[in-house]
């Protein structure tokens, strides 16, 4: 049987909150438990120039989630409001597209722009740190 099989019942609302919640909270222990198994063997094994390095660029990933100043959150409410109303509304319409267009393509835009304005400030900034960095140059 598929999951569009007639004799299969479609998981109810509460159920997949539950289980995208549960998905959630395991990913997040899974990766505390992964950083405290790793840092332990990186700060072991590696030189220290390798270590900030893979510091560095470990670390952006954690500056990208700053940097997102809370759109994600954001989106995700929205889309939850917008297919709420599509529930309670009882279908899909012109106008429930529409919204729906509105606002993927204003997230779209929003993150093109926080990813530019990252991006050319690391540009410049990298730039900057390499300009002060006596290389040797032959």
């Amino acid at each position: 049987m598929t999951a569009s099989s007639p004799d299969r019942a479609a998981p109810s609302t509460a159920r997949r909150i539950t289980l995208a919640v549960l998905a959630m909270w395991l990913s997040r222990v899974a990766a505390i438990a992964l950083g405290l198994l790793l840092m332990p063997l990186l700060f072991a094994r590696l030189p220290a120039a390798e270590l900030g390095v893979w510091l560095l660029l470990s670390q952006s990933g954690v500056l990208i989630l700053l940097l997102d100043f809370g759109l994600t959150s954001t989106l995700i409410r929205r889309f939850a409001f917008w297919q709420g109303d599509l529930m309670v509304g009882g279908g899909e319409s012109d106008d429930a597209a529409r919204s729906f267009s509105r606002l993927a393509a204003t997230g779209r835009r929003l993150y093109l722009m926080i990813a530019l304005a990252v991006g050319g400030i690391s540009w410049l900034g990298g730039l900057a740190f390499i300009a002060t960095l006596d290389i040797d140059r032959r």
